[in-house]
């Protein structure tokens, strides 16, 4: 009896550890690839950066083209003061990171003097102006809980910041979670380890006026999470209800002349 409970137990153990073994296996782990044209191009300081993302193109072996999720990571100027280094970073939908770079001509912005404008002569004395001992309003306004920005030290726990706390969209438009991320740091995984392990709660619909909380946060390799951070999804807004009152309106006034041609 007992040889046979021990054989049971032998069978449910090993079912166990395979079903571990192939979730750890299934899970996507690889990059998406960026493919970057070999073109020179010319870049201005401070000029529009969407010519340095013509003809940038990414790949993943599961989600496929994302080329659309291509962004500019970084530009940094070489010594010689004439080229630049391009750094561009992509997500695939399992927060793989994928980066890829290349080396551009570089303008520096022209100098703009300042207009000097001459103000004209006067002779009157300028009227003397009451003194106000009013004195300087002070606000009491909390910012409500996850909407503050944190510095970005860590100690222990990974610590997250986001670019804005308020993002305004049209109905139907898109949403790249991602980007509203400004950046995330630990004292020992690296932000490319964080944003590997970055999540969203909260739901959202782009299809639906409205306004939608969302909350990120991350997870570092020693289980700590860091803090929540919260951000305000409006989809649509006072057009979009103006719009919807014609409509209304257009409505009823044509209910009521059909009733009076009758």
């Amino acid at each position: 009896m007992k040889s046979k409970i021990t054989i049971v137990l032998t069978i449910v153990t090993l079912g166990l550890v395979f079903l571990c073994a192939s979730s750890t296996l299934m899970k996507d782990r690889q990059a998406p690839e960026i493919l970057v044209p070999e073109v020179m191009i010319t870049y201005m300081e401070g000029s529009d950066e969407s010519v340095l993302l013509e003809g940038v193109t990414a790949k993943d072996d599961k989600d496929g083209d994302i080329s659309s999720n291509v962004r500019i990571y970084d530009i940094a100027v070489l010594e010689d003061g004439t080229r630049a280094q391009v750094t561009y970073a992509v997500y695939d939908s399992s927060y793989n990171l994928g980066k890829g770079s290349r080396v551009v001509l570089y303008q520096e912005a022209p100098d703009e003097e300042p207009e000097i404008k001459e103000e004209p002569e006067t002779t009157e004395e300028p009227e003397p102006q009451p003194e106000t001992t009013e004195a300087p309003v002070e606000t009491t306004e909390e910012i409500p809980a996850g909407y503050e920005d944190l510095p970005l030290e860590s100690d222990g726990s990974p610590v997250i910041r986001l670019t804005t706390h308020d993002v305004r969209i049209d109905v139907g438009g898109e949403f790249y979670s991602m980007d509203y991320v400004e950046d995330a740091v630990d004292l020992e995984d690296s932000r490319e380890e964080l944003y590997r392990n970055m999540y969203l709660e909260g739901e959202y619909h782009t299809d639906t006026a409205g306004e939608y909380e969302l909350t990120y946060y991350c997870v570092d390799s020693d289980g700590h999470v860091s803090n929540y951070a919260k951000l305000k999804l409006i989809v649509g807004g006072d057009n979009d209800t103006e719009t919807e009152d014609n409509s209304d309106s257009e409505t009823e006034d044509g209910s009521d002349s059909e009733t009076e041609e009758e």
